[in-house]
């Protein structure tokens, strides 16, 4: 069952996300976020991004050794993409080892706009 955060994104906005991952950030290869309407796997993804180690957009004032919070921008493009209602977000640590943790699948909220997709 996906957790539930009090996090809501307007559509065809430019959002930056908060997204604590609780490794080491030394020890990230690579970071993979994806996006669905239905918390399937079988489902279409509507966003799938992905950061190599040193691309990672990391929050420089969180400095624990143990966790990293990544803002994660979003596109109002991106954003146009999402269905209004609950979307679920999932996140891939590739570790440097070549090991994949267990990770939560988020549910959050996408709200509507009356403005025209497209800025």
């Amino acid at each position: 069952m996906p957790s539930k955060t009090q996090v809501s994104v307007k559509r065809n906005t430019t959002p930056t996300l908060p997204i604590t991952v609780y490794l080491p950030l030394s020890q990230i290869k690579k970071l993979e976020f994806i996006f669905k309407s239905k918390c399937t796997k079988s489902h279409p993804a509507l966003l799938h991004k992905v950061f190599t180690a040193s691309k990672i957009p990391v929050d420089e004032s969180i400095t624990a050794s143990e966790y990293f919070k990544v803002l994660l921008p979003l596109t109002a493009k991106e954003t146009a993409c999402f269905n209004v209602g609950e979307l679920f977000m999932d996140t891939r640590a590739e570790l440097t080892d070549g090991t994949v943790p267990e990770t939560e699948i988020v549910a959050f909220n996408v709200t509507p706009t009356l403005f025209e997709d497209g800025v």
